[in-house]
């Protein structure tokens, strides 16, 4: 264990993947950054002031890449996703063309890989018989195949998100923008089985490290110190969900471990940072 106190630590020895002062070996090159844009309004041609722009660092691999992976997912979120209104199922695709724009090589290939492994939760649920075997493998391989199956009456029912097959519309909308969003959570699962080292107890060392491991710099203002605070309990909300030891299946995660994070607990770890009068 090593005995160096990094900056924003309060003891030595702390091995956490997401620290409150990021770590830079020296000599390390700058990442590969890519450019994403989105028009601001759809209706108009993509002059400079209709563009929203994003520059972020672009990974080769998902292994031990959790904190370049959740903290453009939260750029992502917060500089295109949420003003464009892409926050639900209809805008699925193109969520998911955006994180792949960030990858490349091993992680381009082993995000489509997590997508199928999604997609076969949900199909191996449903269970097809012996000669649905071609429909299985498209469903599987297939996303918007895949996405058209899900939407169904039928096949919500089947995986419990609605009760019945005369349903409410609006039950059955709901059933499948919370099946779509146990479809994201799915892929964001098996990802993080790779850009976590201990991907089960991934939430809980960090929430630990967020609440008793961190101390202001001596350097670091005030406010600043505020920011990256407020900043690093909300990225709590983006990591891998805890789960019990041998669990395969992104259902047996604790989602809702991820919402307990409340203001008060991001205040209370900010005022437990500073340094004893």
């Amino acid at each position: 264990m090593s005995t160096v106190k990094h900056s924003g630590e309060n003891q030595s020895g702390i091995d956490i993947q997401i620290r409150f002062i990021p770590l830079k070996a020296e000599n390390e090159p700058e990442p590969k950054k890519c450019k994403i844009s989105v028009l601001v309004d759809d209706k108009l041609k993509g002059t400079p002031d209709n563009l929203r722009m994003l520059e972020i660092p672009m990974i080769t691999k998902l292994e031990r890449e959790g904190e370049t992976f959740v903290l453009n997912k939260i750029k992502l979120t917060n500089t295109i996703f949420h003003p464009k209104g892409w926050t639900k199922a209809d805008s699925l695709i193109p969520r998911l063309e955006k994180y792949s724009m960030f990858m490349e090589n091993r992680a381009k290939s082993d995000f489509m890989v997590c997508q199928r492994k999604a997609r076969g939760e949900f199909v191996d649920f449903f269970e097809f018989t012996a000669r649905d075997s071609a429909k299985v493998t498209t469903l599987k391989t297939q996303q918007e195949d895949f996405l058209t199956w899900l939407e169904e009456p039928k096949t919500l029912m089947k995986l419990n998100y609605i009760n019945s097959l005369t349903a409410d519309p609006e039950d059955i909308t709901a059933g499948f923008e919370s099946s779509v969003r146990d479809y994201e959570n799915s892929i964001t699962y098996f990802c993080g089985q790779k850009l976590w080292t201990d991907h089960r107890n991934t939430f809980r060392e960090h929430k630990k490290y967020f609440f008793n491991k961190i101390a202001k710099p001596f350097t670091m203002c005030i406010v600043d110190y505020n920011d990256r605070m407020r900043e690093y309990g909300d990225t709590l909300r983006f990591l891998q969900p805890p789960s019990r030891k041998g669990s395969k299946k992104s259902a047996d995660a604790d989602w809702a471990s991820l919402e307990m994070i409340t203001e008060e607990d991001i205040r209370t770890a900010t005022y437990d940072g500073l340094p004893k009068e």
